[in-house]
């Protein structure tokens, strides 16, 4: 994943916009993104231009990654794990509140991974707790995981799986146009084709974030048309660039390149039914034709 920012006051992450380290500022930090989200429903979505907004921002989930990618307490403070590797306890986190009100309970946490296992949701997350079966809420504080089988993914799929407030459980509409979470910002408007504004969770349970008084997504498609604007000033940060574009910013004065890694892959989508794709040697044959050094040295610099 590559970064571009303007004016380096601020030590930037993208997916994980509401753990900046900088100072507050009066103006929230404008982003040029590529393009308008699907939806905001944390549950329904697949799209990257969703998930870049929503995640780590609005939205949280029972555990959390840290900048090292390791699993660590999120709206959760903790868990035990049963020795048979096949019940795990949760013990939420104190005074999280949602974004329109109301105190966190057990009731949404279990509300929020039915509606995600909900066939009618229709979740593409659904397979992540694929393991689960059943779910207990001994009390407020608590929620118990009851699995089939040992998941090792388990914690690490929880990253994922926002929480919202209960009262969405049987509706796939709400959220998509007006997110309610428990995270560091939250949704203050949203320009169809032209911005996403966030502005700072005041009543956020981490006294010691956001560190910004808002965030706003500039919808920007035009490549052209962000680099003159990171140049100007108007933006001070484009996320996930390509290798040209990296190239092109690099040495320039008031501009910073960073380079994080990220868990991501490429692939190239064949439809096996019709031929000659359903033909396993032609699809060797092609896995086979592709050099990978090449790519990553020409389209990847």
């Amino acid at each position: 994943m590559v970064t571009i920012v303007r004016k380096m006051t601020l030590a930037c992450s993208v997916a994980l916009v509401g753990l900046l380290s900088a100072p507050v500022h009066a103006e929230p930090l404008q982003i040029a993104v590529v393009g308008s989200p699907s939806g905001l429903d944390p549950h329904i979505v697949t799209a990257f231009t969703s998930f870049q907004i929503i995640d780590g921002t609005i939205y949280e989930g029972l555990t959390a990654l840290d900048e090292e990618l390791n699993i660590v307490p999120g709206l959760a403070t903790g868990w035990d794990i049963s020795d048979d590797k096949k019940t795990y306890t949760f013990t939420l986190r104190d005074g999280v509140n949602f974004h329109t009100g109301g105190a966190m309970t057990s009731e949404d946490v279990a509300a929020s991974l039915n509606r995600v296992l909900n066939k009618e949701t229709g979740s593409p997350l659904a397979s992540r707790l694929a393991a689960v079966e059943s779910i207990e809420t001994p009390d407020e504080n608590t929620v118990v995981l009851k699995l089939s089988a040992p998941s090792a993914p388990l914690l690490s799929s929880l990253t994922s799986i926002a929480v919202v407030p209960a009262k969405y459980a049987g509706d796939t509409e709400t959220l998509q146009r007006t997110p309610d979470g428990t995270g560091p910002f939250k949704m203050a408007g949203w320009k169809p084709n032209v911005a996403i504004e966030l502005v700072a969770n005041t009543d956020y349970w981490n006294d010691a974030a956001p560190k910004l008084d808002g965030v706003t997504y500039n919808i920007v498609p035009e490549t052209a048309t962000r680099q003159v604007g990171l140049n100007s000033g108007q933006y001070q940060m484009l996320p996930n660039i390509d290798g040209l574009t990296a190239m092109q910013f690099k040495g320039r004065p008031g501009i910073k390149t960073q380079e994080t890694l990220e868990l991501a892959y490429s692939l190239i989508g064949i439809n096996v039914t019709r031929p000659p794709f359903d033909n396993p040697k032609v699809r060797e044959a092609i896995n086979y034709a592709i050099n990978r050094e090449d790519i990553v040295a020409a389209a990847l610099f």
